[in-house]
């Protein structure tokens, strides 16, 4: 994908916990844009002067070929004048040439800069949302676990209580019908042994 101050200006970062400033994301990119589209207009320009130094060139070169008879009349004062006029445009030329090459590597280099700079907020952004990730995760299964130490701490303290009640209900049946023999039979009131007292305590659930 090429970088070009379109693609910069649209491109889009994916929100992420802790990550960088979108604002700042979105300065440095709308400056990158700039310069780039800077770059890119002083590039054409410096092309379309080569061009036109080059046309220059080759209509004094046709103009040249097509008056070869009149070069013997020309005075030698004329001459030196064409002469300096071609070398002033030859090196008017090279020097634009410079100036075009110059600036490409210019160009090259701020968009390498500004891949590279973009390659490390992505991932820096992404080493963040990682991270973030796996703190949640971390505490998410801490959390887990004390929940599964209080369920199986519930889940004992259940099943005490519950043999508990078992045996407070069997020596309550066992009381009734001693209750309800006596009733039917008012005899065995002073044979019969008092029923034991309930005495064992509640569990009490840990807290």
């Amino acid at each position: 994908m090429d970088l070009t101050p379109q693609v910069i200006n649209e491109i889009e970062f994916s929100m992420a916990r802790r990550g960088y400033d979108p604002d700042q994301v979105d300065e440095f990119l709308e400056k990158v844009a700039v310069a780039v589209a800077d770059l890119n207009t002083g590039l054409a320009e410096a092309r379309e002067r080569v061009a036109a130094a080059e046309r220059r060139a080759e209509e004094a070169e046709v103009k040249a070929s097509q008056r070869p008879e009149r070069v013997v009349e020309v005075p030698a004062e004329q001459s030196a004048s064409a002469a300096a006029v071609a070398a002033e445009a030859e090196a008017e030329l090279e020097t634009l040439k410079r100036t075009l090459v110059l600036a490409q590597r210019t160009a090259d280099a701020a968009v390498k800069e500004a891949e590279v700079e973009a390659r490390r907020i992505v991932g820096a952004a992404e080493a963040d949302a990682r991270a973030a990730h796996e703190d949640t995760r971390r505490r998410l299964v801490d959390e887990l676990s004390t929940l599964e130490v209080s369920r199986d701490s519930l889940r004992d303290d259940v099943r005490a209580i519950e043999r508990h009640l078992d045996e407070q209900r069997l020596r309550l049946r066992g009381s009734i019908a001693e209750l309800q023999r006596i009733l039917e039979d008012p005899s065995r009131l002073k044979a019969a042994t008092p029923p034991a007292a309930v005495t064992d305590p509640v569990p009490v659930p840990k807290p």
